[in-house]
C-alpha cells in the first residue's frame, strides 16, 4: 500500500513540473523603437565643387581700351607723314630708274572756299596713283579749318601725270538750312598735265560752292583745278604761282564728279 501511494506521489510531482514549464510566459516584446542602423557612406560621392574663378575686372577692359584710343590717335597723325614720304620715295625710285635728271618739278596745294554749311571731313590726292595726301576728320572741324593746305612740294619724273583729288563735305546746316546735316557729298576731280625740263607746275585744287544764290545749296559743292606753269628755277618755284601759264601744257581736267547722299 505504502508502495502504491509513493509511486501516485512521484507521478503526480512529474505532473506538476511539467505543467509549470509548459505555462512559463514568454517574454513581453519591447515596445520601445529600435535604433536605426548607421548609414553606410555613400560609394562614389563627387567632391565638393570648387569655388569658380574671380571674372577680370572690368578696369582692366578699360585701360586696354585707352591703350587703344591712344595708338589710333598716334597712327592717325602719323599716316599724314606716312603717305608725304611713300609719294617721295615713289618718285625718287622713278627717276633714279628712268635716269632722268631733276628739272622738272611740282607744286600741289589744297584750297578750300566752301562756306560754313560745308564740313571737310576727308581729303585724299594721288599723283599717277600714288598717294601724296589721304587725311580723314570725322568732325570735319581741323580739316575745315585748314583754308590752305600743302599736299606736295617736289621734283617729278619729265612727262605726262595725272592729279586726281577726292573731297568728301557733310552738311552742317543751321536754321532753315537743317535739313543739310543728312547731306554727304564726295567730290572726285582730275588734271592731267605734263612736266618740263626747267619748269614748275603749280596746281590748286579748290573745293569751292559753284553758282549763284539762285542755286539750291545741295548743288553747290564742287573742285576746280587753278594751275600755273613758271620758266623760273625750282629754288624759286615759291615765287611762281602767280606767273602767266606757259602754251598748252596742261590738259583740261574732267568734268567733276559728285556724288551726293
Amino acid at each position: 500500500m505504502i508502495g502504491v501511494l509513493g509511486l501516485v506521489a512521484a507521478i503526480a510531482a512529474g505532473l506538476a513540473a511539467s505543467g509549470g514549464a509548459a505555462q512559463a510566459p514568454a517574454p513581453a516584446p519591447s515596445t520601445g523603437t529600435p535604433a536605426p542602423a548607421p548609414a553606410a557612406a555613400p560609394v562614389g560621392t563627387p567632391a565638393a565643387p570648387t569655388a569658380a574663378p574671380a571674372p577680370l575686372p572690368v578696369s582692366a577692359d578699360e585701360e586696354y581700351a585707352v591703350k587703344m584710343r591712344e595708338l589710333e590717335d598716334m597712327v592717325s597723325e602719323l599716316k599724314e607723314q606716312v603717305f608725304r614720304s611713300k609719294a617721295k620715295l615713289q618718285l625718287l625710285a622713278e627717276q633714279v630708274a628712268g635716269g632722268v635728271g631733276t628739272g622738272a618739278k611740282i607744286i600741289v596745294v589744297h584750297k578750300n572756299q566752301m562756306g560754313g554749311n560745308f564740313l571737310l571731313t576727308s581729303a585724299n590726292y594721288f599723283l599717277d596713283g600714288q598717294p601724296l595726301l589721304q587725311e580723314t576728320d570725322e568732325t570735319g572741324a581741323k580739316l575745315t579749318d585748314k583754308k590752305e593746305l600743302p599736299v606736295f612740294d617736289g621734283n617729278i619724273v619729265e612727262g605726262s601725270h595725272t592729279l586726281s583729288v577726292q573731297l568728301v563735305y557733310k552738311g552742317n546746316g543751321t536754321g532753315v538750312f537743317r535739313y543739310l546735316a543728312a547731306y554727304t557729298w564726295t567730290l572726285k576731280d582730275s588734271v592731267t598735265f605734263t612736266a618740263e625740263p626747267g619748269k614748275v607746275v603749280t596746281i590748286d585744287a579748290v573745293g569751292f560752292e559753284k553758282g549763284n544764290f539762285t542755286t539750291p545749296v545741295e548743288e553747290r559743292p564742287a573742285i576746280r583745278f587753278e594751275t600755273n606753269i613758271s620758266q623760273e628755277s625750282p629754288a624759286e618755284a615759291g615765287k611762281s604761282t602767280a606767273a602767266k601759264p606757259a602754251e598748252a601744257s596742261v590738259a583740261p581736267a574732267p568734268a567733276a564728279g559728285v556724288e551726293t547722299k
